[in-house]
């Protein structure tokens, strides 16, 4: 299999994971990326979930016929504080993180994201401080650490894309 390079920046620009886009199906994702290290469902909510480490692709059944019609509709890593956080399971997948990386405050991003020239606002939800793109991706930053110890400057802590009008 050839080097795959997962952009991260194309999530916030272009609402994608690397070649992987919203309205490919399973079978596509595996195709491009390889078989997840783990997948899950719930027909209740139509839709199946595929994890590579701590980056998860949604997919969704828009039909919502309890058939096998699942399409991607999301992307999400809720775990940028873990160590190793940004390494991709299958051989030949890189992910190139663009700006995020571990320990990344907010105040760091914001600025390194305005010197880029992208667009975004900014919504609190509970502890979290999300940074929300034009597209609707967002990348949260959080005030604790994972000992649920308190930081003074919000850090990294996840990053989404949910295409627009779709839930998980």
């Amino acid at each position: 299999m050839p080097k795959i390079y997962l952009h991260l920046k194309d999530l916030f620009t272009k609402g994608q994971f690397g070649p992987v886009k919203p309205g490919m199906t399973m079978e596509e994702v595996e195709a491009l990326i390889g078989e997840p290290h783990w997948s899950g469902e719930n027909r209740e909510k139509d839709f199946m979930h595929y994890a590579y480490n701590d980056f998860e692709i949604f997919f969704h059944n828009f039909l919502d016929d309890h058939t096998d019609d699942y399409v991607v509709n999301a992307f999400q890593n809720d775990h940028l504080q873990h160590e190793g956080a940004f390494q991709f399971p299958n051989p030949g997948i890189i992910i190139k993180p663009w700006i995020l990386k571990k320990g990344l405050g907010i105040e760091e991003a914001k600025r390194l994201i305005s010197e880029e020239g992208l667009v975004f606002g900014e919504r609190k939800v509970y502890d979290i401080t999300f940074l929300i793109f034009e597209n609707g991706s967002q990348i949260g930053f959080l005030p604790l650490d994972w000992e649920r110890e308190a930081r003074e400057e919000p850090l990294l802590y996840s990053l989404g894309y949910y295409y627009p009008g779709t839930h998980i």
